[in-house]
């Protein structure tokens, strides 16, 4: 998973308790930062989109301007 290069300069934080969190969720095995916008993340049952939609919601939820 990719995230936007300005989310993760300027909420880098959050993107550490992105990992943290995801590291939680039922279903979700592995999760590694690659790099500073790539999230490595395994798991057998979570499609693609129900990702995007956890990390746009958690990013949502904690990310203030």
């Amino acid at each position: 998973m990719s995230l936007r290069e300005d989310i993760v300069h300027e909420h880098n934080r959050v993107v550490g308790r992105v990992i943290k969190a995801l590291k939680q969720e039922d279903g979700i095995t592995r999760v590694i930062r690659e790099d500073r916008e790539v999230l490595l993340v395994a798991t057998p049952d979570w499609s693609t989109d129900r990702l995007q939609r956890w990390v746009v919601g958690y990013l949502e939820e904690n990310v203030r301007d």
